[in-house]
């Protein structure tokens, strides 16, 4: 999905002819809402465009997650963490950031998850190109069967580290 349609169009022509079992389809969205039924994704992914979401836009994209996701359902969410380091934060303005980034944080991530009933599995902290601690990689789930079944099996659990040096 993306706000673009230009965007789409380049996604449809670079991905035309994969087989339908790979299931990939594509949508210009108006940035919040996803036009898919309720409960019917297994997986949502969002990677280095939320670093420059305003933070209200992440949390309607958390609770519209949390509409969209399967029991157990899973996503991963690249988000800025400028609210918590020393750099200089001009709230709402982006572009005026460290690496253009809004004023978001982890605690604040994990806050909005919680209220839209998301569980978190994995946060790490992120110092992106030498800028320390500047973003972090979100990893949550739906609530649900297939949740409380991972959560009961006998699998190890997987490693989930606190910071991340990219």
């Amino acid at each position: 999905t993306d706000i673009n349609a230009d965007a789409i169009k380049k996604c449809e022509k670079r991905f035309k002819g994969r087989p339908s079992s790979e299931k990939v389809s594509f949508a210009v969205v108006d940035g919040v809402h996803v036009k898919v039924p309720d409960s019917s994704v297994s997986f949502v992914y969002q990677f280095d465009s939320g670093v420059h979401m305003h933070k209200d836009i992440i949390r309607d994209y958390l609770k519209e997650f949390a509409r969209v996701l399967e029991p157990g359902g899973t996503g991963f969410f690249h988000h800025s963490n400028l609210g918590a380091t020393d750099f200089k934060v001009e709230d709402n303005k982006g572009i005026l950031n460290t690496a253009n980034r809004q004023n978001m944080t982890a605690t604040l991530f994990e806050q909005y998850a919680k209220e839209a009933n998301l569980e978190m599995i994995c946060h790490p902290i992120v110092t992106w190109s030498g800028h320390k601690d500047l973003d972090a990689f979100a990893r949550f789930r739906k609530a649900g069967n297939a949740a409380a079944a991972l959560k009961d099996s006998k699998e190890p659990a997987e490693e989930c580290p606190t910071h991340i040096s990219m």
